[in-house]
């Protein structure tokens, strides 16, 4: 990596903390980076882009092209101008929408698919997306270890964190015991979920 490269992503983890915005940790990039690298990965499809933090990580240090879709017009607003700043326009292609109701069709195919949304909503965008994703190739989800609260559901006071840890729990059980997949859940970042495609 550049000094240009990491001085951008330094940028936006500051801007990340200050704004109290989540992004994924340093380890969970470094993670997703190799299992590009490693899987030859040349397109992705991101859904949740927040600032823009990993679509720019993933442009700025591999050879891949990412869609990523994001509902929030500020989260939106902001992740343009970051990729703007990064010079990434022509790799990276921000889609403003809601992924649960966004007509796929069109998009076409991709080698990874990285859903890193709404927690509680990785069920529903696994199953809308995955047939985005041909065999061979690869869906990661992030923060299912959830800070330690899907392993300690005990711990957890307010009852809408219950209810979306619960959701995380059923979303790892199904993935994990899907036969259509080959799936891992790594302790990395916040919990890493990587499913190969059969």
């Amino acid at each position: 990596m550049n000094q240009f490269e990491h001085s951008i992503l330094s940028q936006l983890e500051d801007e990340a903390i200050a704004n109290k915005i989540p992004i994924m940790k340093p380890d969970g990039i470094a993670f997703l980076r190799q299992i590009i690298l490693m899987g030859k990965v040349k397109t992705v499809l991101e859904i949740g882009t927040a600032i823009g933090y990993s679509a720019i990580a993933m442009a700025m240090t591999t050879d891949v092209t990412v869609v990523s879709i994001e509902r929030n017009l500020t989260m939106f607003e902001k992740a343009r101008n970051n990729v703007d700043s990064a010079h990434l326009a022509d790799k990276i292609k921000l889609i403003l929408a809601d992924a649960l109701s966004i007509d796929i069709s069109d998009l076409g195919t991709f080698d990874l698919l990285f859903i890193d949304a709404a927690k509680g909503q990785n069920l529903p965008l696994f199953q809308k997306f995955a047939s985005l994703v041909p065999k061979g190739g690869i869906i990661i989800i992030d923060n299912l270890l959830f800070h330690g609260f899907v392993e300690n559901p005990e711990t957890i006071i307010s009852r809408d964190r219950r209810q979306m840890i619960h959701k995380i729990q059923q979303f790892n059980e199904w993935i994990l015991n899907n036969d259509h997949y080959d799936s891992y859940i790594y302790n990395l970042g916040d919990g890493i979920g990587v499913c190969y495609k059969k």
